[in-house]
């Protein structure tokens, strides 16, 4: 069948799918699964019985997905594991009903810069170069998207790269976002 919605992309790579590797019974496996547009981001859905085994009643394990993974590979997004998953009794009693959600955690995110204050480990001079690694979330309450990291990265940060996929000691990885700066309630609160 031809794609008539468009004919020339019709191998793109949406990064919304991926590739679900996970353990079952317990041999390496895969399936593929979608991420879900919802608040937070961090929502998917696959076929149950990638996730549970209705003949030997068992669960699959060591669940990562790997949105846009191609010829072998990963895309520039990596893999996140998946933390939790929600099967429904229809599949697990009866073998109907064969979809899962799936929530996979956060994302890690390191971003350097040269604040003057703030909640980094470092000088905090606006001379030194800092840098901070953890997770970004989602903000649920913005009418734009918009990611948070807990801590306050200080004044002078504004500019500061958020990088994907970073490794030491180049510090080379993926551009995903800049710091900015946006006055709510909720970011504070993470």
């Amino acid at each position: 069948m031809v794609n008539t919605i468009n004919p020339e992309g019709e191998n793109d790579k949406p990064f919304a799918v991926g590739i679900l590797f996970f353990q079952q019974n317990p041999q390496d496996s895969h399936c593929t699964a979608s991420v879900i547009s919802t608040n937070d981001g961090n929502t998917g859905i696959t076929a149950a019985h990638c996730l549970y085994d209705t003949d030997t009643g068992c669960f699959s394990d060591h669940l990562k997905f790997c949105p846009g993974y191609d010829n072998g590979k990963e895309s520039r997004y990596g893999c996140v594991a998946v933390i939790k998953a929600n099967i429904p009794t229809d599949y697990i009693n009866h073998s109907v009903s064969d979809y899962a959600t799936l929530k996979w955690s956060r994302i890690l995110i390191v971003t350097f810069g040269y604040p003057q204050d703030g909640d980094m480990n470092c000088a905090e001079d606006r001379r030194t170069f800092c840098s901070w690694r953890g997770n970004a979330s989602k903000e649920n309450d913005s009418s734009v998207p918009l990611e948070c990291v807990p801590p306050f990265l200080g004044h002078g940060s504004s500019g500061d790269p958020w990088l994907i996929k970073n490794s030491p000691p180049n510090n080379f990885g993926y551009l995903i976002g800049i710091t900015s700066f946006a006055f709510t309630k909720t970011c504070s609160d993470i």
